[in-house]
């Protein structure tokens, strides 16, 4: 694997940025997750270049290609507080080690201020989409239960 840093030289002691190159260039990443009890192999291996600004918006383009990420309809986070307490009943699982927790946390607060009936489950140092990882990890059979539960009841 090759990972390069814009504007971070081999001596690591000088840093230069030029808006006109990626901000981070990836050849041939392998990526495997580690839990407490075991390492889950490779589970993706690409190559990429990130141009500054541009990260999320390839989030999005894989999320919902061709459509605004502020969008309502994409990010529950703007939908209209007129429309939060008419969701069904909606199940959040989020992982308390990473980034999106604080956005899950922000609309399970509007949806609960506003009447909506949600419950939000926090997982303990778990990757971003931990179960997909079902029948290899016991906690992503554990949330799909959890899951399954909830749409029973």
């Amino acid at each position: 694997m090759k990972l390069k840093l814009a504007g971070v030289h081999e001596d690591h002691m000088t840093v230069e940025w030029d808006p006109s190159k990626p901000i981070l260039e990836i050849e041939n990443l392998s990526i495997s997750f580690f839990t407490r009890l075991r390492e889950i192999p490779a589970v993706m291996d690409f190559s990429c270049s990130v141009m500054a600004g541009e990260a999320m918006g390839l989030v999005g383009d894989l999320y919902a290609p061709g459509h605004n990420p502020e969008d309502p309809a994409i990010s529950p986070l703007r939908a209209a507080d007129s429309v939060l307490p008419h969701l069904p009943p909606t199940l959040i699982h989020a992982s308390a080690a990473e980034t999106l927790r604080g956005q899950a946390l922000a609309f399970a607060q509007r949806v609960w201020g506003l009447g909506g009936p949600l419950r939000l489950s926090f997982w303990p140092d778990m990757p971003h989409v931990w179960p997909v990882f079902m029948g290899k990890l016991v906690e992503a059979d554990e949330a799909l239960r959890e899951a399954a539960d909830f749409l029973r009841h």
